[in-house]
C-alpha cells in the first residue's frame, strides 16, 4: 500500500507541473497500474494502463518498446482475470512490436513468447504453446545466458509439462 501512496503523491506533483503527454506522466500511470494489479484491483489497473498507453501512442512511434511493455502489462491483468483471449491479443501485440523494434533474441521478445506460450498452455492448446516455448528456448540460447537462463528454464519446464500431459514421456526426458 505504501507504493501506491508514493505513486499517487508523485502523480499529484506531475499533474501540477508537467503536460499530460509527458513520458514521466505515462510512466507514473503505468507504475500505479502495476501496484493496483498487485493489489488485485484489476479494473483500476486497466484504467491506468490504458491512460499510459494513450499518452505513449501520442508521443512515441507505433512499435516503440515502451508501448509493447504496457500491452504486456495489460495482458497480465487479463490473464489474472482469466480472460485468456484478450490476454493473448495483448501479448501478441506486444510480441509483434518487440520483434520489429528489438533484436529477435532480446530478453523482452523472449518474454513475450513465454507469455503467449503460457496462455496457450492454460487454454490447453498445446500445439501452439510448444511452438512459442521452443522458439523462446532456441532464441534465448543465442543470447547471453545471464539474462535469459530463466526463460530457457521456464520454456523447457513448460514443454516437459505439455509432453507429460500428452503421454510423450520420452520427449519430456529428452529436453
Amino acid at each position: 500500500m505504501h507504493d501506491l501512496k508514493h505513486y499517487l503523491s508523485l502523480f499529484d506533483v506531475l499533474i501540477e507541473t508537467l503536460p499530460r503527454n509527458h513520458p514521466w506522466f505515462s510512466s507514473t500511470m503505468n507504475n500505479i497500474g502495476l501496484v493496483l494489479q498487485k493489489l488485485g484491483r484489476f479494473d483500476k489497473a486497466l484504467k491506468y494502463f490504458r491512460t499510459s498507453l494513450d499518452i505513449l501512442r501520442k508521443t512515441l512511434s507505433d512499435n516503440h518498446p515502451l508501448i509493447a511493455d504496457v500491452y504486456d502489462n495489460i495482458g497480465h491483468v487479463y490473464k489474472c482475470t482469466q480472460d485468456y483471449e484478450t490476454a493473448l491479443e495483448c501479448f501478441e501485440k506486444s510480441l509483434k512490436m518487440r520483434e520489429t523494434s528489438l533484436p529477435l533474441d532480446h530478453v523482452d521478445v523472449n518474454q513475450s513468447r513465454v507469455n503467449i506460450g503460457l496462455i496457450y498452455k492454460t487454454m490447453e492448446n498445446y500445439k501452439f504453446a510448444l511452438e512459442y516455448f521452443k522458439k523462446c528456448a532456441e532464441k534465448a540460447d543465442t543470447e547471453s545466458l545471464e539474462s535469459s537462463y530463466w526463460q530457457i528454464d521456464e520454456s523447457l519446464i513448460n514443454m516437459a509439462f505439455i509432453f507429460k500431459r500428452q503421454d510423450k514421456y520420452e520427449k519430456a526426458l529428452s529436453l
